[in-house]
């Protein structure tokens, strides 16, 4: 019995020991504050950008309109859009190829809004017989496009496409 209390009591002095080195911090003498200075008044916010003015009519001959004018233009009144030879700047979202030719662009306002609505914000152009061999665009890259306007499951599309480079 002796045997067994001995070797607990051998065990347990090396555990002991462990925390018999550590020491205790000293607590740290309270720092006296300095008179305070007033704290500048944070800077007031940036108005928000202002929000693009659109125009429910359709553009003048020659005209540039913006893709969120023909979206909210045609949606208001689609039989004044339907059929006008339009020029539109908005930014590139993607191209689709079928059968290995170019057939379409898909363009947005703008990141934000399309993040609101993927599919009703977004715009379709279909090139015609002259479609560019390839688009070298970057996504959200603004671009100005020339097509006429058609109704494409409810709402504004182009036909008949081509990129605008002048």
């Amino acid at each position: 019995m002796y045997k067994h209390l001995t070797i607990a009591l051998a065990l347990s002095l090396p555990l002991a020991a462990c925390g018999a080195e550590e020491e205790t911090p000293e607590p740290t003498p309270a720092v006296e504050a300095e008179p305070s200075t007033p704290t500048p008044e944070p800077a007031a916010e940036a108005e928000a950008p202002a929000e693009p003015e659109v125009s429910l009519d359709p553009p003048a001959e020659g005209e540039t309109t913006t893709l969120l004018s023909l979206r909210e233009g045609f949606a208001a009144n689609a039989d004044a859009w339907t059929g006008q030879r339009v020029t539109v700047r908005a930014q590139f979202m993607s191209a689709t190829r079928v059968g290995g030719t170019l057939n379409n662009v898909s363009l947005v306002v703008n990141r934000e809004d399309y993040a609101e609505d993927r599919l009703r914000h977004s715009m379709m152009c279909a090139f015609g017989e002259n479609a560019p061999e390839e688009v070298d665009l970057m996504q959200y890259a603004e671009v100005t496009v020339r097509g006429t306007v058609v109704e494409r499951f409810g709402r504004a599309g182009l036909d008949d496409c081509e990129i605008v480079t002048e």
